[in-house]
């Protein structure tokens, strides 16, 4: 070999190495512009239960001591995603919420304070575990990417977007600790309990995780079935009531809309509905299942399991609001400044979802 051919193939084989570290720069760049975590900030706003004055409750005020001697020593705590005081007030004046009113009336109520950015994997974590989202690792449904990981995915052919998962959180929750103490729990439907815990008695993860997975291109729900269920044997009869709440949708839709025959038709016959093209008769369907199969597995359960504390999470009220609220009331998009044509088009749907958004209310709190 000469020495001039030499050279020229040194060069050659020089070219990847080199490209490599130009890659390797421009990355490393990347990780450096990357800005910092934004911390979490709370937040309280005005609420109309600061002002609200309840009919006065029989029993006088009670000592301290009373009250250690009054707690009772099963916990069910159930939780309401995406209800709001300006709405259940006004239900509870009417009379249409005895039950709550009368927790209200007997017990305690309040506002509380909430986070920035409020998403619910961030807020309900933080009431698991008594962190804020700072310490406990779930920053949003989903996962962040920064510039670099941006840069890859790219090159591979694509973005690839991940959910936080039971698995990123980084404190215990509370049925973590009750159960390292050999205390029996059940949690239903819990935000971010993907893949279940293994816990002393169950865990059925939430099946919110289902629909976001499929529309977010992140795999098909059998897949994420094999993990939403511990102890894993009792996931047969936990998904058959999933099929119970599905098959029980004819009969309870009344109550939720006032669809048109066509629409009536389509969701009582159509499996496959697509949630964006069908959206509105996709999660009327899908938040009835989710919270019937929810309060289902609650009631089978809850003298099987006998916990210490139960966790029972309830979605229909938030899915309502996302996609119902307008129908209920428009004037509550006043600053949003909705296109007139937009406004329009909306308005001819409000015959058919007027009421959802009261009754997703009326069934979870009644």
């Amino acid at each position: 070999m000469t020495r001039r051919l030499r050279r020229v193939l040194l060069r050659i084989a020089a070219v990847p190495a080199v490209l490599t570290t130009a890659f390797g720069l421009v990355l490393l760049s990347d990780l450096l512009r990357e800005p910092a975590p934004v911390p979490s900030t709370p937040v309280r706003r005005p609420s109309p239960i600061d002002r609200w004055k309840p009919a006065a409750a029989a029993q006088g005020p009670l000592t301290a001591a009373a009250v250690v001697a009054s707690l009772p020593k099963h916990w069910l705590v159930v939780g309401w995603d995406g209800a709001d005081w300006d709405e259940i007030l006004p239900m509870i004046e009417r009379g249409e919420l005895p039950h709550l009113a009368r927790m209200m009336r007997e017990g305690t109520h309040g506002a509380v304070a909430t986070f920035r950015p409020t998403l619910s994997p961030v807020l309900w974590t933080t009431v698991a575990t008594g962190e804020p989202p700072e310490r406990h690792g779930i920053e949003g449904f989903e996962k962040s990417t920064t510039r670099a990981q941006r840069r890859l995915q790219r090159l591979s052919g694509g973005r690839r977007r991940v959910l936080y998962s039971n698995a990123d959180r980084k404190v215990p929750a509370l049925w973590d600790l009750l159960s390292s103490e050999g205390r029996p729990v059940l949690a239903v439907g819990y935000h971010n309990t993907y893949p279940a815990s293994r816990v002393n008695g169950l865990m059925v993860s939430s099946f919110l995780m289902q629909g976001l997975q499929m529309l977010m291109g992140g795999g098909s729900a059998q897949a994420a079935a094999d993990r939403r269920v511990f102890p894993p044997e009792l996931a047969p009869e936990i998904l058959a009531l999933q099929t119970d709440a599905e098959h029980s949708f004819p009969r309870a839709l009344g109550r939720f809309a006032d669809l048109t025959p066509a629409d009536r038709r389509r969701v009582l016959t159509d499996p496959n509905l697509d949630p964006v093209r069908d959206q509105l008769l996709y999660f009327l369907r899908f938040a009835y299942v989710h919270d019937t199969f929810n309060g289902e597995v609650a009631e089978r359960f809850l003298p099987r399991v006998a916990p210490d504390v139960a966790f029972v999470h309830f979605q229909g009220i938030d899915f309502a609001s996302h996609y119902y609220l307008y129908f209920h009331d428009s004037s509550k998009y006043a600053s949003v400044g909705l296109d007139v044509g937009c406004g329009k088009t909306l308005d001819t749907f409000a015959p058919e979802y007027h009421r959802t958004l009261t009754a997703f209310t009326r069934a979870r709190t009644a």
